[in-house]
Order: structure tokens, then C-alpha cells, then sequence
């Protein structure tokens, strides 16, 4: 019987292990299983190492400002308090709705693109071409000025709000 050789991982352990030379088909499946234990403990640890967790717990009304604002967002939960918190970390503005923003600056690119090809026919309804050329300069304007907006919003000072309660009782 010809034998494959094989590189890397698996075979190189079940190699290791003596079981290609010397093993049943029961030790080889054995040999098989412990090394995608081993493989995927280490995978494991690797990804905690690099991706750490952190676990935070909700009042119901705290979740359900949570819930609301994540269905704004178009994003699931956890995506949404991800990414708020990086924002806000950031003093970035979390888009609300990307695929709404795409399209919008689709439209206003299509707006400038038939302008454009509008000012180009031999056949003008407007008299002087220079009035084409400052709707395109108005509409590539605009496009510019909606999406800084949109996307880089002026920083608005953070005001810290906390409980009424507690600010009277540590006054007392």
C-alpha cells in the first residue's frame, strides 16, 4: 500500500504518537479525537489572550434604553454596546443606520452624475452653461457637507448625569 505523506498538525502529532505505524483504525480515531481536544483548548486560550471579555449586568430599564437604541441602530445588542462604547471612547458618532447613509450618498452622487451628463447634451434648457456648473459645484458641495456631518458630528461636551438621590445624601 502507497502511503501519503502528509505536513503540519495532525499528522505530524499522530505521527508523534506512533499510532500511523503501529495503530488500529480505533487507536488512530483515539489519536485523532485527543488532538482536537488539545487543538482546540489551544485555539481557545490563544483567542482569550487576544480577545478579552467582559461581562456587565442591566437594570430592566437600563436594558430596555439598551434595546431600543440597539433597534435604532440596526444592530443586535452586543454589537450595539460595542460599538457605542468605542464611539463614545473615541468621541466618534455611531451612524445610525449605515445602509441608509450609503444610499443617500448614492443619490447625491446620481444627482451629480445626471447634472452632469445633463450639462454635457448639445441640447441645454438653461442658457449659459456656467449655472450648470455651479449646480454641480452646490450638489458636490452638499454631498461633502451631509456626509461630515453625518459621519464627523461637532463634539458636543459630555454632561455626566447621576442620580438626584444620591447628590442630596452626600451633601447631608
Amino acid at each position: 500500500m502507497k502511503r501519503r505523506k502528509y505536513s503540519g498538525g495532525i499528522w505530524q502529532y499522530l505521527d508523534a504518537c506512533g499510532v500511523l505505524e503501529h495503530g488500529s483504525d480505533a487507536d488512530i480515531k483515539k489519536a485523532k479525537r485527543e488532538y482536537r481536544k488539545l487543538y482546540k483548548r489551544q485555539y481557545q486560550r490563544t483567542y482569550r489572550n487576544n480577545h478579552p471579555e467582559y461581562s456587565i449586568s442591566f437594570t430592566q430599564d437600563e436594558e430596555s434604553i439598551i434595546s431600543k437604541a440597539a433597534l435604532n441602530h440596526h444592530r443586535s445588542k452586543t454589537a450595539y454596546i460595542k460599538e457605542a462604547s468605542l464611539a463614545y471612547t473615541r468621541k466618534l458618532y455611531l451612524v445610525p443606520n449605515p445602509d441608509q447613509l450609503s444610499k443617500l450618498e448614492q443619490l447625491l452622487s446620481l444627482i451629480y452624475q445626471e447634472v452632469k451628463t445633463i450639462s454635457q447634451t448639445e441640447r441645454n434648457p438653461f442658457e449659459e452653461k456656467s449655472s450648470f456648473q455651479g449646480i454641480l459645484r452646490k450638489i458636490e458641495q452638499l454631498e461633502l457637507d451631509i456626509s461630515k456631518i453625518i459621519r464627523h458630528p461637532p463634539e458636543v461636551p459630555l454632561h455626566h448625569s447621576y442620580d438626584s438621590k444620591a447628590h442630596h445624601s452626600s451633601k447631608t
